[in-house]
Parts: C-alpha cells; sequence; structure tokens
C-alpha cells in the first residue's frame, strides 16, 4: 500500500520531470529558410561571409526560440549553427 506521504513524492517526481523535459527539449520543427528572420541569417553571414544555408529547424529552450542552420561556406565547409532569436551565438559545429 502506498502511504498519502509517498504519493504525493511520486506526484511531485512525475511534474518535475515532465516539466525538466519540456524546458530542455522543446518543440523542435524544420522550417523553410524563408521563415528564419532576416537578423538571423544577417547574423550568420556576419561569421561566414558566404555561407548558404540548407536547412532550418526551430525550437524552444528555456523559454527560449532557438534557430538551427546548416549550411556551407564557400571553401565548402559543412556548419551546423545554434543561434538564439536575439542573435547570439550558442554552437558552431563543423560537419564531417
Amino acid at each position: 500500500m502506498i502511504t498519502s506521504t509517498r504519493k504525493t513524492r511520486l506526484i511531485i517526481l512525475g511534474l518535475l520531470l515532465s516539466f525538466s523535459g519540456a524546458a530542455c527539449s522543446g518543440d523542435q520543427q524544420e522550417i523553410t529558410l524563408e521563415q528564419v528572420p532576416p537578423a538571423i541569417m544577417e547574423r550568420i553571414e556576419q561569421t561566414f561571409p558566404g555561407f548558404t544555408a540548407h536547412e532550418a529547424e526551430r525550437y524552444i529552450r528555456d523559454q527560449k526560440t532557438i534557430y538551427e542552420i546548416e549550411g556551407k561556406t564557400p571553401e565548402g565547409l559543412e556548419y551546423e549553427i545554434e543561434i538564439s532569436e536575439s542573435g547570439t551565438i550558442i554552437k558552431i559545429e563543423l560537419d564531417d
């Protein structure tokens, strides 16, 4: 038999896990390049002149909109760039 204290703890644990999952993962969705705000693309262009984007995703992390842009530099290097809606570059990953 589950005591009321144990039952309360299980309910709280379940709520915490559900909230932490929502805050971390968010709904990641593919978007068209036209749906990426121009300011985001301009910020990437400043960092990588001549960058050609070919794929974009948008998701929420810690209640902030994050864009993940994949593309190629003129030298042929493939990058995946995570950038916040405010234009802060979060991560730059060189793809193999």
